[in-house]
């Protein structure tokens, strides 16, 4: 994978952390939503957890920043990115939206018996009941996936061998 230039390593990060912001503000929505309809109250605590991960990766952005050519900012610019993909783009999108919401679905709309989509979603698991909820819960997939895009070409290179020795 070639080096992207200053300028598109900017903007690819830009555009990462506006869809990370966008998908880290829609689970918490979603789950404020969830706790309150669904009367379960426990639900709201991903809200401080996001707000965590949200400040984690932007720090680690900032930092990689504005240390761009040391050791701190190769640290930062691999929390940064091991933080989003890990949290935002593969729980959130992978687990909540298309396996909780996606697979759901899938399975609600291909007809498989209740009993069967109980056994496989056992509560606290709702099943499809909520148009707001499932929609919002399924659109994680989609804000991941335009994460996951600009963060594929930012992913952290080792340092390379040079013919002869180390770099």
């Amino acid at each position: 994978m070639l080096p992207l230039s200053h300028a598109h390593t900017r903007q690819a990060e830009t555009h990462a952390s506006l869809d990370i912001g966008a998908g880290l503000a829609l689970t918490s929505r979603h789950h404020v939503y969830g706790a309150i309809h669904y009367a379960t109250p426990w639900r709201s605590h991903t809200v401080c957890l996001r707000i965590v991960v949200w400040a984690v990766i932007r720090i680690a952005l900032v930092l990689s920043r504005a240390k761009r050519h040391t050791t701190a900012g190769r640290i930062a610019r691999w929390v940064c990115w091991v933080v989003s993909v890990r949290g935002p783009v593969f729980r959130i999108g992978s687990f909540e939206g298309f396996d909780n919401h996606g697979v759901k679905h899938a399975l609600y709309c291909g007809g498989l018996p209740e009993a069967r989509r109980r056994s496989l979603f056992p509560p606290p698991y709702e099943m499809p009941s909520d148009l707001l909820s499932e929609a919002t819960g399924m659109l994680h997939v989609c804000l991941a996936g335009m994460a996951a895009y600009p963060l594929m070409g930012l992913i952290p290179q080792w340092p390379q061998r040079r013919e002869g020795g180390r770099q």
